[in-house]
């Protein structure tokens, strides 16, 4: 029996059947295979147990041996079944003020039970990112009201006690912005998914680039009338509008009226607010102007030069970047024509014919067509 005990579980097995086969004995083979749920993430036991039949006397019975039934074991370490994270985002790359999609996969290696946060898992950004706002996050982790996204927040939270089932992944999602330009790379470190059936021995990142904020800014104007004339109104539109990339920030278009023309009223502001008008021009303002939005302003202005020309100047500003600056001013120039007006006479009578002795009635009228 020293010779069977300096065998493998398996080896000793097959040995001592082919052996006791060869003396035509009956023997009682007990192989158990025994797999704890407690132990297993660290071993494996496997015991082999010969029991000889009543006509055998086992006369070398070695420590193994309990009443004539001898057993051997071997035990096996099991490596940890550790937790993995991977993570990503969405695109390659947004603009400042932009949005990606975040996507954070937990994934459990265990065949057999569930993995258990024994601690909350925080996924901290990096410097400028946030959670939108209002925050857009989500889990198929259980139970799904684990996660914590508070908008504005540099973070994400699931909660102590999330489970990740058998053999299974489950994602934990936000949609994040960024204020700073540049390359962002989002870090896991190993350690952080802290469950019941180990850490994650793996660091997990996503890197992301956030490219500055631009937006073409791009005004334009019209007048009603051209050439103007002295004493008569004529209206300005000056129209900008965003032709992207990206949103614009505090924008502010200014509108200045030239010596010859003196505002007229109160201007019309469209998409945005009026900031100040006065006899030399207006401004007006919106606090973000989106691509391929506008901002309009109408100003009627009275002319009061007489020749010579009237220039009415406009400009636009941003916190944004625009990429081409030339487009970002408009002026224009009207010659101011001499006064006409298209003077009409015409005239009735009160009778026809006219009797001799009798009294008529003549009526002139004239009319000015103008436009002076």
């Amino acid at each position: 029996m020293n010779y069977f005990r300096a065998l493998s579980p398996l080896t000793l097995l097959l040995r001592l059947f082919c052996v006791l086969r060869r003396f035509s004995m009956t023997v009682a083979f007990l192989f158990l295979f025994q797999v704890s749920l407690v132990h297993a993430q660290t071993q494996v036991t496997n015991t082999v147990s010969i029991s000889p039949p009543a006509s055998v006397t086992n006369t070398n019975v070695a420590a193994g041996c309990v009443a004539q039934t001898c057993s051997a074991a071997d035990i096996d370490a099991v490596s940890a079944s550790r937790p993995l994270i991977s993570k990503a985002f969405s695109t390659t790359s947004f603009t400042v003020n932009g949005t990606a999609f975040l996507v954070i996969t937990l994934t459990n290696t265990h065949a057999l039970v569930s993995a258990t946060l024994s601690s909350p898992f925080v996924d901290v950004y990096p410097a400028g990112m946030v959670n939108t706002s209002p925050s857009v996050a989500a889990t198929n982790c259980s139970p799904t009201s684990a996660i914590t996204a508070t908008a504005g927040a540099g973070s994400l939270t699931l909660a102590l006690g999330t489970l990740i089932p058998p053999n299974s992944s489950c994602t934990v999602t936000s949609v994040v912005t960024s204020s700073v330009a540049g390359s962002a790379t989002n870090t896991i470190p190993s350690g952080s998914l802290s469950t019941s059936v180990g850490t994650n021995s793996v660091t997990a990142t996503a890197t992301v680039g956030v490219v500055a904020s631009s937006a073409d800014l791009v005004v334009s104007k019209t007048i009603s009338a051209n050439p103007a004339v002295q004493g008569t109104t004529v209206s300005y539109t000056v129209t900008l509008v965003n032709l992207g990339p990206s949103t614009a920030q505090d924008v502010t278009l200014t509108d200045i009226l030239s010596a010859g023309l003196s505002l007229s009223g109160t201007p019309v502001v469209t998409g945005g607010t009026l900031l100040s008008s006065s006899a030399a021009g207006a401004t007006a303002s919106v606090a973000s102007l989106g691509l391929n939005q506008t901002l309009t302003l109408v100003l009627n202005a009275t002319v009061t030069a007489s020749t010579g020309n009237i220039t009415n100047s406009a400009a636009v500003t941003s916190t944004t970047a625009d990429p081409v600056s030339a487009n970002n001013t408009t002026s224009r120039v009207n010659p101011v024509g001499a006064p006409s007006a298209d003077l009409v006479v015409s005239k009735t009578i009160s009778a026809n014919p006219a009797v001799q002795g009798t009294t008529v009635s003549y009526t002139v009228t004239l009319v000015n067509l103008g436009p002076s």
